[in-house]
Order: C-alpha cells, then sequence, then structure tokens
C-alpha cells in the first residue's frame, strides 16, 4: 500500500515538475516576442508634403508592454536584433503620392499606399514611414505594424 503511495505522489511530482519546465519555456517564448500596431487617429486629417514622416499616433498594441514606436520621433526603434516583418497601410485622397518604408533614414520599400516587407534589423536601426513624392496629401487614416520573426 505505501509503495503504491509513494509511486503515486512519485509520478504526481514528475508530473508537476514537467509541467513547470514546459511552462517556462512557454513564458520564455512570449518573452521574446516583439510586436506592435499603431494607427493614425480617425478623426484627425494629416496633410504630408514630400519628406514628412508620416505619424501614427495611436498604439494599439504592443509586445512587451512598452512600445518601441515613438509617437513624437515616429519611428519604430529596434532593441532586439533579427528578422522583422513591418507594414502600413493609408487612405489619402492623392493617386500619385508616393509613401516608402524607410531603415535608418534609406528608402527600402517605395509604394504608393500600403507594402510590406521583410528585413533583417540590428537593435538601434530604426524604421519609419515617409512621403517622398507628393505636397498637400491628405491621410485620412493609416496603420503601421510590425513584429520580430
Amino acid at each position: 500500500m505505501y509503495k503504491l503511495f509513494f509511486n503515486t505522489v512519485n509520478y504526481i511530482m514528475e508530473t508537476i515538475i514537467s509541467i513547470n519546465h514546459k511552462i517556462k519555456n512557454i513564458v520564455s517564448e512570449i518573452n521574446n516576442k516583439i510586436a506592435f500596431s499603431s494607427t493614425s487617429n480617425i478623426n484627425t486629417v494629416q496633410t504630408i508634403n514630400s519628406l514628412d514622416t508620416l505619424n501614427f499616433n495611436q498604439i494599439d498594441f504592443c509586445v512587451p508592454n512598452i512600445s518601441n514606436y515613438d509617437t513624437i520621433t515616429k519611428r519604430y526603434t529596434i532593441t532586439t536584433s533579427g528578422l522583422y516583418f513591418f507594414s502600413f497601410s493609408v487612405k489619402t485622397d492623392s493617386n500619385s503620392c508616393r509613401i516608402d518604408i524607410f531603415k535608418n533614414g534609406v528608402s527600402i520599400c517605395p509604394s504608393i499606399n500600403s507594402a510590406s516587407v521583410i528585413i533583417n534589423c540590428i537593435e538601434n536601426d530604426y524604421i519609419d514611414i515617409r512621403c517622398i513624392e507628393g505636397d498637400n496629401v491628405n491621410i485620412f487614416y493609416g496603420s503601421f505594424c510590425g513584429y520580430l520573426i
């Protein structure tokens, strides 16, 4: 009887240790995730000109809880090196406006109103979205997101 009891207790302890290890792995994976999503305010029209940086002034979500997208500098700063996915989309009143994704001040993905890119980044690189062609363009709505792959 005691042997059965100790075997059962031993089995339960091994199961608890195994579950604890799995939980630690899941938490570690979550802690290594980096993602954000930001939008421009729907009720505010943004007027931009060539070389202006677009402002996505509302942080919708971010992992970890502190966003690396700065609504003052209008850029996302990389804190962990790796391969990233970035995407943006805007609604404008112009079909001739060109908006690009920039990395460290250099255009990497020319587009019209939306684009997505996968790019290798290192710590302190920064990503922003800029108008490279068009003047007095009204942006009615926009979104900008990214995550570490």
